[in-house]
C-alpha cells in the first residue's frame, strides 16, 4: 500500500511511514491546504545531512527567562526597614527538539534510525514568595516582589525515545503530540462593569481552549560520496 504504520507508544506517539511517492504528495498538498485556512502552522523545514551512527539535532525553541537566588536584605530595623532587593536571572529552553541518529549497512537502502523527539511548553509561572515572621518585617509589604513575567517557569515536557526501519526516499510521520492552549479573557457590561464595589458582578471570564497537535514528518535519503541521491 506504500504506507506501514506502528502500534501507539506508550506515550501516545502514532508512527506511520510512507513510501509512496503519490501519497506523500497528497500528504504536502492536504498540509498546505490546511495552512491556507489558518488551521496549521509550519514550525521548520530543516535539512541536514550527517554519517551513519552520528547524531543530527534540530531545535525550534525558544529562551524562557526565571528568577532565581532572591535576596532580600533588611539594612534598618523592623520598624523602619530600608531594603536591598537582589535577584539572578537564568534561561530555559522550551519548544521542540529532535535528535536523530542513522544507521546504514553496507550495499543496502535500507536506513535505521534512532529518534528522539522532545517536546516542551511553558503552562504557568509560579510567583516568588519570600517568608517572613511579621508583615512589617515581609519586603513584599513594601512592593518588593519580582515581576510575575520572572516567576519560577512550570514546563510540561513530554519526549519518547524509538527506533524504526525506513527505506531510503521514505518518510517518517509522527504524530501524537497533543497539547491544550488555554488562554483566558474578561468580559464586561460597558460602564457597569466599572463601577466599584458591583463591578465585578457585571464581569465575567471564559476560557478558550485549543487543542493543538504536533506532527513531525522525517524524510530519510541515502547520499553517495558526491552528495546525489543514492540509486
Amino acid at each position: 500500500s506504500g504506507t506501514d504504520t506502528f502500534p501507539q507508544t506508550e506515550l501516545g506517539l502514532d508512527i506511520a511511514i510512507v513510501a509512496d511517492w503519490a501519497k506523500k504528495n497528497f500528504i504536502e498538498a492536504y498540509l498546505h491546504a490546511l495552512a491556507s485556512q489558518n488551521r496549521a502552522n509550519l514550525l521548520s523545514a530543516p535539512k541536514i545531512t550527517t554519517l551513519s551512527g552520528q547524531q543530527a539535532n534540530i531545535q525550534v525553541t525558544q529562551t524562557i527567562p526565571y528568577v532565581t537566588d532572591v535576596q532580600f536584605e533588611n539594612s534598618g530595623t523592623a520598624e523602619h526597614p530600608i531594603w536591598k532587593f537582589d535577584y539572578t536571572i537564568e534561561e530555559k529552553m522550551t519548544g521542540i527538539t529532535l535528535e536523530v541518529t542513522p544507521y546504514v549497512g553496507s550495499n543496502s537502502d535500507i536506513i535505521t534510525l534512532d529518534i528522539h523527539p522532545e517536546v516542551s511548553n511553558l503552562k504557568a509561572r509560579r510567583p516568588i514568595f519570600q517568608g517572613a515572621a511579621t508583615e512589617a518585617a515581609n519586603p513584599i509589604t513594601y512592593g518588593m516582589s519580582v515581576p510575575a513575567l520572572l516567576g519560577w517557569p512550570v514546563i510540561d515536557t513530554r519526549t519518547v525515545q524509538t527506533s524504526v526501519m525506513v527505506k531510503s526516499g521514505s518518510t517518517l510521520i509522527m504524530g501524537g503530540f497533543i497539547n491544550d492552549d488555554d488562554s483566558t479573557t474578561e468580559k464586561k457590561v460597558p460602564i457597569l462593569g466599572d463601577i466599584p464595589l458591583i463591578g465585578p458582578l457585571f464581569r465575567y471570564q471564559y476560557v478558550d481552549r485549543k487543542k493543538k497537535n504536533l506532527v513531525i514528518f522525517l524524510t530519510a535519503t541515502l547520499l553517495t560520496a558526491e552528495g546525489e541521491t543514492a540509486q
